[in-house]
């Protein structure tokens, strides 16, 4: 092997390492949140969160910005259309660093 292909195979190598490194603090900024649904108003709603192990949480509540995209199932609609209901099972995915504190960046939901 000659002396240019190490070099190359080495930065080949740093560059891959770089990028996977990039992707996984981009993921980093997301928190999911899992729990059933309190109170459902205009532009937020009220979630009883539970832990990874199912142990109850706290009670929080949950921002919805034009950002925000609910899935209900495969589908996505329009939080106006989702048809959220107290009791409902939910999973709130939150950007830990967008401008808004608590604001859903996606809802998800059991089809119905």
């Amino acid at each position: 092997m000659r002396i240019g292909q190490t070099n190359k195979s080495l930065v080949a190598g740093v560059v891959l390492i770089a990028t996977l490194a990039m992707a996984s603090v981009a993921r980093a900024h997301d928190e999911r949140h899992r729990g059933t649904v309190i109170e459902v108003e205009a532009d937020r709603r009220h979630v009883r969160t539970i832990d990874d192990e199912g142990k109850p949480g706290e009670d929080r509540w949950f921002g919805v910005t034009a950002e925000t995209t609910v899935q209900r199932g495969e589908r996505t609609v329009a939080y106006a259309d989702a048809g959220i209901a107290n009791g409902e099972r939910v999973v709130v995915i939150v950007d830990t660093h967008a401008q808004v504190k608590n604001a859903a960046k996606e809802v998800r939901l059991a089809a119905k």
